[in-house]
């Protein structure tokens, strides 16, 4: 069974994970695409491999019958994200850290999530994502 880390390619969804595996070392498959290549989720749906995913600044809405599929299947998943979310599906396998604010990004949101352990790179990642004004904070 095999974990997979799903992220958007670009510095905020990178970083995100960075520094979310700086934290939690995990083994798993990197599935990524260039910037605003967002539906990936469908790639790892179509396995049958999946032991967890973590999805790091991809659109929930635009992936939502994928995140669906992988809920059906108890699939425990991750999801970071500060794009617009849609409905939230609600379910014990599925933790979802979601914000929409303007002034935030998922390195932002991870930072949090971690405590602040690597806030150089939440930073990075926040002025990767043009949040010159979250990342002077």
């Amino acid at each position: 069974m095999v974990h997979y880390d799903v992220f958007n390619g670009d510095a905020d969804g990178i970083i995100a994970l960075l520094q979310l595996r700086k934290a939690e070392p995990k083994t798993s498959t990197l599935v990524t695409g260039v910037k605003r290549d967002i539906k990936l989720l469908q790639q790892v749906e179509a396995r049958n491999d999946v032991s967890g995913v973590t999805v790091l600044d991809i659109s929930m809405e635009k992936n939502i019958d994928a995140l669906y599929s992988l809920i059906d299947r108890d699939v425990p998943i991750f999801y970071c994200d500060h794009h617009r979310s849609g409905d939230v599906p609600q379910s014990s396998n599925l933790t979802a850290l979601i914000n929409l604010d303007a002034n935030t990004c998922t390195s932002l949101l991870i930072n949090d999530y971690l405590g602040g352990q690597f806030a150089t790179w939440a930073i990075v990642g926040a002025y990767g994502d043009n949040m010159f004004v979250a990342a002077e904070a």
